[in-house]
């Protein structure tokens, strides 16, 4: 039980109320308020529980617990866990059978119970709340088996149950209900770090619990997985934990694939960073720059779509894998250096408007505001620590700058000189024996549309759907709003 209480503890401050399991399991005299037969009737219940607590000996305890008239049972269950367990096994740990069983099936009826606002001692809102609070202790109950470290949970039992599997997965989904609304429920809030339960529902296969090796989680438990990561883990900007989870999530050929397309984006990025510094760079160290026959921008522009077709391709074997990526600050980047492309034909002209230095600020400042309107989101989506919320804003930022630069390069190289340059002259910017005296410099162009279609394609993200910037690029979700 060491497992369970350490498992289950809450981080509030209540009034004890452990006396109370002492006075149902009749080794501490029960105060007038209880009834002398209930005492019996409980420990009646205890002892017939199964094996695998089954919804027959739930039902028994909900029975019970509906006509208990003392709610500080209900009081110690919900809001002490960590004390109820412990408890419990103290009272009853030398019987020499599992506490798991009974205590699984006790809190599946505690929580049917006031889920069902059937506790007639109770104020409908007492139950709401507490009904919250028991669906997490529940599904935690029930994953100790399915725990590396909780395999001794069963360890006195012959087998489990052929529905184990089934239920535990049913008291997953009713604790992701209740942190899909958790903001309904303040005082549980209060009291647990939501990235921490979704850590234990993430780490934890249901899967045969007696087997040695749990194996690939299956779908049922990727559907809880990816939920997990959809609806909590990517608007609260958690990338390092999301890609963990959908690594877990995706098979080799997706892991593969996700690398290559890192890979072919780093490359696009040192390709630009050579082509535009080498001249520079070899007249600093004293030597004469020779002239490289080779469009590095073009090829630049082919590796970060290679980079996007990597990733489509991951994405078909396993959807998730190309949520880390964040493709909707792509797309949203795509949107705004094409509205840059149609706002004007003259911004990439040095003549009639500011100079490179005004330039260059601009695209300072639009990267700063993005970065500003970034922190905010995060801090709203709870990310309460400012050295989390820098540090997770700083990586979608950086991610969405790298998506920002290669939607831009692909846009001036191939299609902004095509369906926006009346003129011609931004044409042949890429070499510098074609390029247009009257055009900025190489660097400035790319910097100025990369900070303009990241700042849009941020700012943009408001008119779009109800969504985080973080969020998966999809409009459909077959799931009921909550």
């Amino acid at each position: 039980m060491d497992v369970a209480t350490k498992l289950v503890a809450l981080r509030g401050s209540h009034s004890d109320e452990r006396r109370i399991i002492g006075e149902l399991l009749g080794e501490v005299p029960a105060p007038p308020t209880v009834p002398r037969s209930d005492p019996e009737q409980f420990q009646q219940t205890w002892s017939e529980v199964d094996r695998s607590a089954t919804d027959p000996s739930a039902t028994a305890f909900r029975g019970f617990l509906s006509s208990f008239p003392d709610r500080r049972l209900f009081h110690v269950l919900a809001y002490q866990p960590q004390i109820a367990v412990r408890e419990f096994g103290r009272h009853q740990g030398s019987a020499g059978r599992s506490l798991w069983a009974p205590l699984a099936a006790l809190y599946q009826a505690a929580m049917e119970a006031a889920d069902n606002r059937a506790i007639s001692a109770l104020s409908l809102r007492a139950q709401a709340t507490g009904a919250a609070y028991l669906a997490r202790t529940w599904f935690l109950l029930l994953s100790v088996p399915f725990r590396p470290d909780g395999r001794c949970a069963l360890s006195q039992h012959n087998g489990v149950g052929p529905d184990l599997q089934t239920r535990a997965r049913q008291a997953r989904d009713v604790w992701l209900d209740v942190l899909d609304r958790i903001e309904d429920y303040p005082l549980l809030l209060a009291e647990i770090d939501v990235e921490t339960e979704l850590g234990k529902i993430t780490d934890t296969r249901i899967g045969d619990p007696l087997a040695d090796d749990p194996g690939s989680p299956d779908e049922v438990d990727k559907l809880a997985w990816r939920r997990c990561v959809r609806g909590h883990l990517l608007p609260r900007f958690a990338l390092c934990d999301t890609a963990r989870v959908t690594r877990a999530l995706s098979p080799p050929a997706a892991r593969g694939l996700s690398r290559a397309a890192a890979a072919s984006f780093l490359l696009a990025v040192a390709l630009t960073a050579v082509t535009l510094f080498w001249p520079t760079a070899a007249r600093w160290i004293g030597r004469t720059p020779r002239t490289i026959h080779l469009d590095g921008y073009a090829w630049a522009t082919v590796l970060a779509g290679l980079g996007y077709l990597l990733i489509v391709g991951a994405a078909t074997r396993e959807r998730a894998a190309a949520w880390p990526w964040l493709l909707r600050q792509a797309a949203a980047a795509a949107v705004g250096v094409l509205g840059l492309g149609a706002l004007s034909n003259t911004w990439w002209l040095l003549s009639g408007g500011p100079g490179l230095r005004w330039r260059a600020g601009a695209a300072v400042a639009m990267a700063l505001l993005s970065y500003g309107y970034l922190c905010a989101e995060a801090a709203n989506h709870g990310v309460r620590r400012v050295r989390i919320m820098l540090r997770r804003t700083t990586g979608v930022f950086a991610l969405g700058l790298v998506h920002a630069f290669a939607v831009s390069l692909i846009a001036l190289r191939w299609i902004i000189p095509v369906i926006t340059d009346s003129g011609g002259r931004l044409a042949g910017w890429w070499q510098p024996a074609g390029r247009s005296p009257d055009v900025i410099a190489p660097w400035a162009l790319i910097l100025f549309a990369t900070a303009w279609s990241l700042a849009a394609g941020v700012f943009l993200q408001l008119l779009w759907q109800d969504l985080p910037i973080t969020a998966p690029l999809s409009h459909v979700e077959w799931r009921s709003s909550r």
